[in-house]
Formats: structure tokens, C-alpha cells, sequence
């Protein structure tokens, strides 16, 4: 087994009021895989993780990266809002 800490940021972070968690997967786990381990783990039905990006350690990688022990994933919302200045 791995151990998988996810730190979550932006309005995720703040809309499920947590900062990280800490999942179990199997060997050869994939990145998409564990972040299906995450949808069960907790409720995350009304957010569109597929519009989010992804890295581990750091650095952004595909959906197939396996993962590692003691990789760190970050789930990053698209960044949407500004302000107009032309106002």
C-alpha cells in the first residue's frame, strides 16, 4: 500500500473547509485512480475535479503518472475572477 497526502487549494480549500488529506492506494496506482479513492472517501459530487489541474510534487503530470509512497498531490481549481480595468 501507499500513502498519498492531497492538499487541496483556492475555493476547494475553502468550500469542504480542508486543507489536506491523506489517502490509502494500491501499488501501480495511477493519478486519476487515486483521485477516484478521493470521490469515495469523501463527497466531492459537486465539483468537476476534471477542470482541475494537477501535480505531484510539484509538477504538473498526466492522469496515467503512478504514483509513489509519500507523493504529494495538489488539486488546483481553475482561477476565474479579476477585476475590469477599464473601470
Amino acid at each position: 500500500m501507499l500513502n498519498v497526502k492531497i492538499i487541496f487549494f483556492s475555493i476547494l480549500r475553502e468550500k469542504l473547509n480542508l486543507r489536506e488529506i491523506y489517502i490509502e492506494c494500491e501499488k501501480n496506482t495511477t493519478l486519476i485512480q487515486a483521485i477516484e479513492i478521493l470521490q469515495k472517501k469523501i463527497d466531492l459530487a459537486n465539483y468537476d475535479l476534471m477542470n482541475c489541474m494537477f501535480a505531484v510534487n510539484q509538477n504538473y503530470v498526466e492522469n496515467n503518472y503512478k504514483l509513489k509512497e509519500d507523493d504529494e498531490i495538489a488539486i488546483i481549481p481553475p482561477v476565474s475572477g479579476g477585476s475590469n480595468l477599464n473601470e
